[in-house]
């Protein structure tokens, strides 16, 4: 989904976040995938955006944590450094967070990404 922005929202500032994460949880939960959901969005606090997937069918503990992390990070480098809107939003100080839950609803991990990720 594209980030709906704001006319009058300037992109530096922590409410282009907030109208974003707005937006966007009008059209959530839905399914990423057969096996997972983006539940919701959560910005701040500043310019960050926080994204809370939930898998259908595996619970947190049977996951690897730091392994799901570590292959979950590069798809997520890939995906969000490959789509421009998003590397401008991230060149104005912006962060995204990814928090990636069991069927259990407990934590797997939390990826977080910086316009450094896209740099490396």
């Amino acid at each position: 989904m594209e980030p709906i922005l704001e006319k009058n929202t300037d992109p530096n500032s922590s409410e282009l976040f907030a109208n974003m994460s707005f937006q966007m949880n009008k059209t959530l939960p839905r399914d990423i995938n057969s096996e997972t959901i983006l539940h919701t969005t959560i910005p701040g606090p500043g310019k960050k955006m926080t994204y809370v997937y939930f898998y259908k069918n595996i619970a947190s503990n049977q996951v690897d944590p730091d392994e799901f992390a570590k292959q979950m990070r590069q798809a997520l480098i890939d995906h969000l450094c490959g789509n421009q809107k998003i590397v401008l939003l991230l060149k104005t100080g912006g962060k995204t967070c990814h928090q990636y839950n069991g069927s259990d609803k407990k934590l797997i991990t939390e990826i977080c990404l910086s316009i450094a990720d896209c740099n490396n």
